[in-house]
């Protein structure tokens, strides 16, 4: 009878992705991708939305590690309006940036800026007959963006990590992003931390 390893399953090893710049939307976008190596069509494809830092080395490792497990991935800047190269650290005065450029995003921006990435990913990647299958993941103030994201009639599936102050407000103005939740197109997945100090128990 066989038994169950005691050690965690090897990895892929992650594919190293480039910097292209996507010029499909009204602002240009200069993104993270990791393709795959494989010729058959892709059948699916995901948008990884940042923190505040920015497209920084942990964000772009993301795709490359999704890449490597077989999933072509692209890393989209929130911030290409305001900081479109930006990549920052983790400490206070790197986060006192971010959420400087975090303040000044708007979710029409936000909107905008996702579904060029999807024509751009379609346009890379889609077959005649396959149609492509779109998933967007966000982190943090990324995670409040791939809600926002949810509501595109392309994007199938949304992974919102952590996505502070979604029953608060809105980029830009508005009612709470959470009540975009009857707009949602297809499969929305929310994930925090019971005890994250930045999302307390009257947001969960």
């Amino acid at each position: 009878m066989p038994t169950s390893s005691l050690f965690p399953p090897v990895l892929p090893e992650p594919s190293p992705g480039a910097w292209v710049s996507i010029n499909t939307g009204p602002v240009p976008l200069r993104c993270w991708w990791a393709p795959i190596n494989n010729a058959k069509p892709a059948t699916r494809a995901l948008i990884v939305l940042p923190e505040i830092f920015g497209l920084n080395r942990w964000v772009r490792g993301v795709p490359d590690r999704l890449s490597a497990a077989g999933v072509p991935a692209l890393a989209m800047p929130l911030f290409a309006r305001t900081a479109p190269e930006l990549e920052l650290g983790y400490d206070s005065e790197f986060t006192s940036e971010g959420r400087r450029h975090k303040e000044a995003t708007r979710t029409e921006g936000i909107l905008a800026d996702v579904q060029a990435s999807i024509d751009w990913l379609r346009q890379a990647l889609e077959s005649r007959d396959q149609p492509l299958r779109i998933t967007v993941v966000g982190f943090c103030f990324g995670g409040h963006a791939a809600l926002l994201a949810a509501t595109l009639a392309d994007v199938h599936v949304s992974l919102d990590f952590y996505g502070a102050g979604v029953s608060l407000g809105r980029h830009g103005g508005g009612a709470p992003s959470l009540e975009l939740l009857p707009s949602v197109q297809g499969e929305l997945h929310c994930l925090w931390g019971s005890i994250d100090p930045l999302i307390p128990n009257s947001e969960q």
